[in-house]
């Protein structure tokens, strides 16, 4: 579309890119500019109920310390980096 003239902006995730990238001629990929910062960037809440705070406190302790082993993962530290965590 951008190549086209049809469009100003493409946003797309970095595997689609590298695969658009690759079937593009010299000449075409020296008309973009490309910007690696996130467009987006998600934030999410977990809720929990008041009407157990003792338990919504121990979920709350189990949920943070699962997603803090996610993220020591070293196959998710990249994607983490990536999206700003």
């Amino acid at each position: 579309m951008i190549l086209k003239g049809r469009a100003d902006l493409t946003i797309m995730n970095e595997s689609v890119y590298e695969q658009y990238f690759k079937e593009l001629s010299e000449k075409q990929k020296s008309m973009l500019i490309l910007d690696f910062k996130p467009a987006v960037i998600n934030q999410g809440f977990l809720v929990f109920s008041r009407a157990d705070p003792e338990r919504s406190q121990k979920l709350a302790r189990v949920f943070d310390e699962g997603y803090e082993k996610i993220r020591e993962r070293d196959d998710l530290k990249k994607f983490f980096e990536t999206c700003g965590f």
